[in-house]
């Protein structure tokens, strides 16, 4: 079947040791909104330079916004958009 994910990108960075202390950060916040949510770091490379996209993977589109809007409602996080791999 299609296998298509979605993720709550809550983050960009250009250096990888950013992406991993924003990642840390959330982990041991502990935050209701993220329990069960698994974040990851993933490289992205847009125009030859490579990214770093702090992510948490959500089962459904609908899911990924209702985890954004806690996030950024929180100020736990300053943007969140859902991304489809």
């Amino acid at each position: 079947g299609d296998a298509r994910k979605f993720y709550a990108q809550i983050g960009s960075y250009l250096k990888e040791g950013d992406a991993l202390a924003q990642k840390q950060t959330l982990e041991s916040a502990q935050h209701d909104s993220l329990e069960g949510v698994e974040i990851r770091i993933m490289r992205a490379e847009v125009n030859g330079k490579a990214y770093y996209r702090v992510v948490g993977e959500v089962s459904s589109y609908k899911v990924g916004q209702n985890l954004c809007a806690e996030l950024i409602g929180q100020a736990l996080v300053q943007g969140c958009l859902i991304i489809q791999e």
